[in-house]
Parts: structure tokens; C-alpha cells; sequence
């Protein structure tokens, strides 16, 4: 027992240096996280540097101290204008008013804020509270979300080849047959392959969660990330499951076209629906609202599954 263990541990960390040896892996995992995170970057950056001050112009009655206290509260800056109408229209101000009038010309938040700031210097017996931003961070978050989701996705196609294309290879380069003469378990052979793909997928997946967690937050990463690495491992489950005798010179394309069928039908399947795909691989990655332990878990079972499955029918040569 304890070499066939040894031999699953060395065999697994041969596989995942050789898939982190070869660019084209490093390309197609790293680059989605990191390109959605730089547009982000260039969003915030762009909108921040281009993006006109907030700022309220008023008539030259209204600039008084508690008004400009207000609004400096608020984030707001005071300008005084002679016409409220045209610095509006002309863009020097946010929106304006002279006592009895607001204008504003895109952003009604804007106006509903020079409103309140009006009724709170005029002494008004009720105002408006427009602080919206918790809604917004919270519709940012589930965006943010629902962007990792989608990168999920794609590497639960990634897995199907991963998995699939591992055993192919080694089979057209003899790497597979060498393996299966040496004396240890065939289902040793599947599992080193399952658990190097799962382990460079998720790996590369739990990187981009923390990426973005850091850049604009979500509410839940962990659970995100387990959805995702659950997709990883069910899809090389999959992928090792449905490879069959096929190699990558002859008989590939069916296989790898059945699992990339069977990951797409559990994607839409758990995009539209909201119920038992939740616990289900690669479907959960695109459910809301479910922290990923029941998936995460039940991927482990397709993983076995998927061994076995493996073993069974392309291993004896």
C-alpha cells in the first residue's frame, strides 16, 4: 500500500510539472482572470480620471456655509452659477438650482441629492435619504460574482480536455502502456490524471476568486470557489471517463465532442434552473445562492466514477 501510494504521488506531481511546463496551459488558465481583471482596473481607472466632479451649482443666494457644509458631506462641491439652466446644459455643473427649481440633464440620483440637500438647508419638514450605495456594492458583488461563474464554465470545458487529452497523449507517446507494466494498480494511473488536472484548474480558478476578491470584493468567495474547482473536477472526471482507447492521432474527436456536450447540458441545466443542480458538478457553477460544499463533495464521487470508468475501459492494452 504504501508504494502504490507513493507511486499516485509521484505520478501526480510528474503531471502537474508537466502541465505547468507547457505555455499554451499557462495562457488559456491564467489569461481569463487576469484579462477580466485588467478591464476592470481600466474601468475604475478611466471612469475615475474622466468622469466629471459631482458638483452642484446654485444662484449666488444660496452659497452659504451650512449649505456648502452639506454638500462637502455628501461628497458634493458648490458652484456658484447665474444661470443654473445652462451651467446644467453646458456640463459645469452636475445639476443646479435657485431655490425653487432643479436641473439636471442625465443622472436623476443627482438631481434627487441637490433635492435633499435643498430641503435640509431650507429647513424643509421632510427630506429624501438618496444614499445608494450599499444597493449598488450589492449589485456590483453579485456582478462580480456572476463574472467568476462564467469563468468557471470555462474551465469545466477545460477540465474535458484536460482530462481527456492527458490520457490521448500518453497513449500516442507510449507514456500510458509503460505506465500500466509497472507494478502497481491500474486505477492508480486514472487517478494521478484526475487529481493533476483538478489540482492545476483549481489551482488557477482559487487564484482568480482571490484576484478578484481583492480588486472589487464579493460576498461570498468561498463559496464561488468551490463551485469552480467542483466544476474542474467533475469535467476531468468527465474527460477521463469518455476518452476511452482514443488517441490524439486517431479517434480523439468523439470522445472529447461527448464530454464537452454532457459539461455544456449540466451548464445550461443549472443557468436555468434553481433546485437539485446545486448540488450537481458544473452545473452549480452557474446556481446563485449555495456555498459549494455539497458539489465540491459529490465531484470527489464523479472523480471515483470517473477512475473507474477509466480503468475499466482503456487501460488494458
Amino acid at each position: 500500500m504504501t508504494r502504490t501510494v507513493h507511486a499516485l504521488a509521484a505520478l501526480t506531481v510528474t503531471l502537474v510539472r508537466r502541465l505547468l511546463r507547457e505555455g499554451v496551459v499557462l495562457r488559456s488558465l491564467a489569461f481569463p482572470a487576469l484579462l477580466c481583471a485588467g478591464a476592470i482596473l481600466l474601468t475604475v481607472v478611466g471612469v475615475t480620471v474622466l468622469r466629471p466632479p459631482q458638483s452642484v451649482g446654485v444662484t449666488a443666494g444660496l452659497d452659504t456655509p451650512a449649505l456648502v457644509a452639506d454638500a462637502t458631506a455628501k461628497g458634493w462641491s458648490v458652484t456658484v452659477v447665474e444661470d443654473p439652466a445652462a451651467a446644467v446644459e453646458e456640463e459645469r455643473v452636475t445639476a443646479a438650482t435657485d431655490g425653487h427649481t432643479i436641473w439636471r440633464k442625465r443622472s436623476s440620483t443627482a438631481a434627487l441629492g441637490v433635492e435633499a440637500l435643498l430641503r435640509q438647508h431650507l429647513k424643509a419638514g421632510w427630506w429624501m435619504d438618496v444614499s445608494l450605495g450599499q444597493a449598488t456594492r450589492q449589485r456590483s458583488y453579485r456582478s462580480n460574482e456572476m463574472l467568476l461563474r462564467f469563468i468557471g464554465a470555462l474551465f469545466a470545458m477545460y477540465g474535458v480536455v484536460f482530462g481527456a487529452g492527458s490520457v490521448a497523449r500518453d497513449r500516442d507517446e507510449g507514456t500510458l502502456a509503460a505506465e500500466v507494466a509497472t507494478a502497481v494498480p491500474r486505477w492508480v494511473h486514472g487517478t494521478a490524471r484526475w487529481l493533476a488536472s483538478t489540482f492545476v484548474l483549481g489551482a488557477f480558478y482559487v487564484f482568480g476568486v482571490a484576484l478578484f476578491h481583492s480588486l472589487v470584493g464579493m460576498p461570498d468567495p468561498v463559496a464561488v470557489a468551490l463551485h469552480g474547482v467542483a466544476a474542474s473536477a467533475g469535467s476531468a472526471a468527465l474527460g477521463i471517463a469518455v476518452v476511452g482507447r482514443a488517441g490524439m492521432a486517431q479517434g480523439f474527436v468523439a470522445p472529447l465532442s461527448v464530454g464537452l456536450v454532457l459539461v455544456t447540458s449540466l451548464l445550461g441545466w443549472g443557468f436555468a434552473a434553481n433546485g437539485p443542480e446545486q448540488w450537481i458538478p458544473i452545473a452549480s457553477v452557474l446556481s446563485e445562492g449555495t456555498p459549494g460544499g455539497g458539489a465540491a463533495a459529490m465531484s470527489v464521487l464523479w472523480g471515483i466514477v470517473g477512475i473507474a470508468l477509466f480503468t475499466w475501459r482503456s487501460t488494458t492494452e
